[in-house]
């Protein structure tokens, strides 16, 4: 039959079944809340495949062969026991999946920081949930994701942004919730478009009025919902100059 849906959530299976591997016009799968431990899927076979949910599984790895899946646009991979994200097989440029994958869903892993570098070649991004690990530091690794409109990273041990978040022009949602910041910078003022920022449960303290060098949320005009609770050192300080020149 020519499917082109396959719904497989919540059962008990260990592996794929071999029909996955002949069904040419699948587009999307999912086969979440199951106990696989392994994928041995042809990719490159899956010309349609524009959907793959994979999350609430055993799986410790991916096979290499996802960057040939050449019409992916999303993948959900979250809670597994994910150590990285594959190698590319070569540079990213020639690999079909950099030029397809639009939503990477990848929470609750064990990622090391150092597999982080396999995503920076998946430049069209517009979702990324990088959610419940222990990273430290986004820098470098992610400066070519220009592309994003959404960004998770909630329950790590951040402590800063990464430098060239300005650059993420088109970025909307930020969810940085359950780290370890103690400013955010000013850059974030250039994120014209941010309407959801999500920074309780840091170590905010810095002072707002600081200009140019701390955020002042008054500066992004599209914001619509912010959250900064659980920050016990924050301080929300008077601008004193302003204040001044008031009673002049």
């Amino acid at each position: 039959p020519n499917l082109h849906t396959i719904n497989l959530d919540r059962n008990q299976l260990h592996s794929l079944p071999d029909y996955i591997n002949t069904a040419a016009w699948l587009e999307n799968l999912t086969v979440s809340c199951n106990l696989l431990n392994e994928i041995s899927v042809n990719f490159s076979r899956l010309v349609n495949l524009k959907r793959l949910d994979l999350h609430g599984n055993n799986l410790k790895t991916i096979p290499a062969e996802i960057w040939q899946c050449p019409s992916l646009n999303v993948l959900n991979l979250s809670s597994n026991f994910l150590i990285d994200f594959p190698d590319p097989p070569t540079s990213f440029e020639a690999l079909p999946l950099a030029l397809s994958l639009g939503e990477l869903y990848l929470a609750d892993n064990r990622l090391k920081t150092e597999s982080l570098y396999n995503l920076s070649g998946l430049t069209i991004l517009t979702i990324l949930n990088l959610s419940c690990y222990e990273i430290v530091d986004l820098e470098e690794n992610l400066n070519s994701l220009h592309k994003l409109t959404e960004f998770y990273v909630s329950d790590n041990a951040i402590t800063s942004l990464p430098d060239e978040i300005d650059k993420w022009t088109n970025l909307r949602i930020l969810h940085l919730n359950g780290n370890r910041c103690m400013s955010l910078s000013f850059d974030l003022c250039r994120n014209t478009q941010l309407e959801v920022l999500d920074a309780s449960g840091n170590n905010l303290k810095y002072n707002i009025s600081n200009y140019p060098y701390d955020w002042n949320w008054a500066w992004n005009v599209e914001l619509k919902s912010l959250n900064l609770s659980d920050n016990r050192r924050l301080e929300i300080k008077p601008d004193v100059s302003r204040n001044s020149s008031n009673n002049v």
